[in-house]
This record gives C-alpha cells, structure tokens and sequence, in this order.
C-alpha cells in the first residue's frame, strides 16, 4: 500500500516537473524572431543579390554620328552573374540589322553598380555628380568574351545594364569597278588604234 502511494506521488512530482517547464516555456519572449524576420523582409532589397538578368540597350548611330534608334530588352542570363560570350554574340547578331540597315559593332559597355548597404546612406546623401558616379560602375569591354559581372543590392537590378552601340556600315565603293570598266574600255581602244595604224603603214 505504501509503495501504491510512493508511485502516485512520484507520477504527480513528475507531472508538475513538465507542466512547469511548459510555464517557463511559455516566459520566453519570441516575438523578436517575428520582429526580426518582419524587419528582414522589409531590408531585402537592399542586400546584394545575384544578376540572373540584365537590361539590354542596343543604340544605333548613323553615318553622320547621330543616333537613330535604340533598343531595350531585358535579358535572361543562364549564368548568374556573367553574360556568356555565346549571349552577346545572339545579341549582336539578332540586332546588327534594322531597316534593312547593316551595322557593325562600334562599343561594349557595361554598368554594374556594386555598392554595399552599409555605403547606401552616404551614396545617396552624397553630391556627386551622376557622370561621376557612372565612372566607377561603367566598363567597357574591348573583346567579344564572358562579362563577369558582381552581385548587386536587389533595389538596384534594374539599373544594371549592357550597352552595345552600333555605327552604320559603310556601303561598298562602287567607283573602283567603274574605274576598272573604263580603263578597259580605253585600253582595247587604243589597241585597235594601234593596229589601225599599223595596218595602214603597210
């Protein structure tokens, strides 16, 4: 009978151990995790962020160095963070001819803009000049090859950029052949003369 009520009170002691730790569970404060992740939320767009695509601007200038046209697209990259020399030869070669005009390749520009979120406030509390902002970021690139780009604050995405600026081909001289005809001409002329001459020598 005693060792009944031993059991009894030790499955009670136990239970009281449990419920307390519930108690003390039920102390600790977790809404800082809610706060936290409701605070992370609202900052995600100024984390850097892998490029996975890019804003395309095809420009077009023509033989008297104006520009005649431009482009815009946005452009999937298969490669986070690089465009691959496989994309910017479709580019070129999808975008070479417009109005049944050919143009060649005069310019490769990239701007990828890098800051950090810690470098946010003073970037924009700053009084630097746009052109002089764009230094830092705008690269050219003087082959057709892989663009590594950096990752980038997701706020800024749509300002990352490739640029491809096409001049107007020349179209082929045809004075040359011309030239080449009529000097043919003349010389068979002359040749007759020649012999017309020589002919009535004899």
């Amino acid at each position: 009978m005693i060792s009944h009520l031993n059991t009894d009170n030790s499955a009670q002691g136990l239970d009281t151990e449990e419920s307390d730790k519930e108690g003390d569970y039920k102390l600790v404060d977790l809404s800082w995790i809610e706060r936290f992740e409701s605070l992370d939320k609202e900052y995600s767009s100024f984390y850097q962020e892998d490029l996975t695509t890019i804003s395309f601007h095809a420009i077009y200038i023509n033989d008297r160095s104006e520009i005649t046209k431009t482009v815009k697209q946005i452009v999937p990259l298969s490669c986070p963070n690089m465009i691959l020399r496989d994309e910017l030869l479709h580019l070129i070669k999808h975008h070479n001819v417009v109005d049944r005009i050919k143009y060649s390749v005069l310019s490769i520009l990239t701007f990828n803009i890098t800051i950090h979120n810690h470098q946010l406030l003073s970037f924009l509390k700053s009084n630097i000049a746009p052109l002089e902002i764009g230094k830092d970021y705008l690269a050219p690139s003087f082959h057709i090859h892989n663009i590594p780009l950096q990752k980038s604050i997701h706020l800024f995405h749509d300002i990352n950029e490739l640029f491809i600026l096409f001049y107007e081909s020349a179209p082929r001289p045809q004075t040359s052949l011309t030239k080449r005809i009529r000097l043919g001409i003349n010389k068979r002329h002359t040749r007759k003369q020649m012999l017309g001459s020589l002919a009535s020598g004899v």
